[in-house]
């Protein structure tokens, strides 16, 4: 519906009213599943101004608000594909859907379109309400399964739907006169017309009564208020999450993620380059090859410090902050020695000698100093390589993969967490291409 009444109210709103108001159906015989479809150019733009002068109440679905409409949508895609995906906000769902108070930011969502069902025909979880100004949204419904019979019905603590579940029978009646070629189209539109008003009628009784729980919900709510929001949403990618604490937003990235894709791609990449070349001792891309295993090792490194900190903040939350001076090896040491094993943190031992390595060839890289190294002497005295090249080894680079990804399952085990998903091909998450 794209018609806006002097811009007073959103669309879904000019919507809501209309449909649940207003004669904007057409009793098209042709449309299957449907009692009609729907024609909002029908409607007279006087006619939808008056509804609007005299509505304050709809069920237009769910509100969304402080969130991205596409960062909503990929997140659903998310979740129905099982792709790897944060929730948008941790335990606080009415940050994105309002109970209360509705922010200035937001959109209506609604499990099927207009074309698929006509809101009319049930009821929603949650209602809207348009009270001097502000719109407000209050969850007063849920949908049960009933043992014994293919569909559910609606329940509410606030009142009594059960005029909403005896539609159904009357519903079924009038899709049979649609299909009934005995039947006139005048007779069905009667019928149908008929049925929608007595919808209405039904609908309207149930807001009379929601009117009043909407204020004493209003009158005692206490949080709503402080989950709004003046500023437009930003941009999420699916691995960062939200909240909202008395107005201001804020937000979490869990990078560990892209951290170790990035790391894979990288050590790959290198290990192409080095398998390219015409000659062992080919020099024509070797600072390219150096370029890929500086960003494997440093990457590598970056990721088993979120790792680091990600787990080590989980397993002791109330001190963590306090660890950030310690170095990586420090850290590990530090959740070994507070965690339940028995065993002694040992940099010689697997897999701590490899990240100790790892580590190493980091800091030399990012504290790197433009000076005259020794060459390296290997295979007694038949080969050497420079120092960049031993510090760069194809050797040290070749084992990141299972190194980080071994040390990546320790450290969350330490802490008494999940491995994660991302160490593992996912749906959208193609790490085999890297190994």
């Amino acid at each position: 519906m794209n018609q806006n009444i002097n811009g007073r109210f959103p669309n879904w709103w000019q919507q809501a009213v209309t449909v649940e108001n207003l004669e904007c159906r057409k009793y098209n015989r042709s449309n299957k599943g449907q009692i009609g479809e729907f024609d909002f150019s029908i409607i007279k733009p006087s006619e939808l101004e008056r509804a609007l002068d005299e509505t304050r109440i709809v069920a237009a679905g769910r509100i969304i608000q402080n969130n991205h409409p596409l960062v909503f949508q990929e997140r659903l895609m998310s979740s129905m594909l099982g792709s790897l995906s944060n929730p948008i906000v941790q335990k606080d769902s009415k940050a994105i859907i309002p109970h209360g108070l509705i922010g200035p930011h937001h959109f209506v969502w609604q499990a099927n379109s207009l074309e698929v069902s006509d809101p009319l025909l049930g009821f929603d979880a949650h209602i809207q309400v348009f009270d001097e100004g502000n719109f407000y949204q209050w969850e007063v419904a849920q949908f049960e399964i009933v043992e014994g019979r293919h569909y559910g019905k609606w329940v509410s603590e606030y009142l009594d739907l059960t005029d909403f579940d005896r539609t159904y029978d009357e519903f079924q009646r009038i899709m049979r006169l649609k299909g009934n070629q005995e039947i006139s189209d005048e007779e069905y539109t009667s019928e149908a017309s008929g049925f929608i008003n007595h919808l209405r009628k039904i609908r309207k009784e149930a807001y009379s009564e929601l009117l009043h729980v909407h204020e004493q919900l209003k009158q005692s709510d206490r949080t709503s208020h402080g989950k709004v929001v003046n500023h437009p949403p930003p941009r999420l990618s699916r691995f960062e999450s939200m909240k909202i604490v008395d107005g201001k937003m804020s937000t979490i990235c869990t990078a560990a993620p892209f951290f170790y894709r990035a790391t894979l791609r990288h050590c790959h990449q290198a290990k192409i380059l080095a398998a390219n070349t015409y000659h062992p001792d080919s020099v024509m891309n070797l600072h390219e090859i150096y370029e890929e295993r500086c960003q494997a090792i440093v990457m590598a490194i970056i990721c088993l410090e979120a790792v680091m900190n990600e787990a080590g903040n989980a397993k002791h939350p109330n001190m963590w902050g306090s660890l950030e001076k310690l170095n990586l090896i420090e850290k590990i040491n530090f959740l070994h020695t507070y965690s339940e094993t028995n065993l002694k943190f040992d940099t010689s031992t697997h897999p701590w000698q490899g990240v100790k390595s790892l580590n190493d060839a980091r800091n030399k890289i990012v504290h790197f100093k433009h000076e005259y190294h020794e060459v390296k002497i290997l295979n007694k005295g038949r080969k050497s390589i420079t120092h960049m090249e031993h510090t760069l080894s194809e050797d040290l680079v070749g084992k990141i993969p299972n190194l980080i990804k071994g040390s990546i399952e320790k450290i969350y085990t330490l802490a008494d967490q999940e491995v994660p998903r991302w160490l593992t091909d996912q749906p959208e998450w193609n790490l085999s291409q890297y190994l």
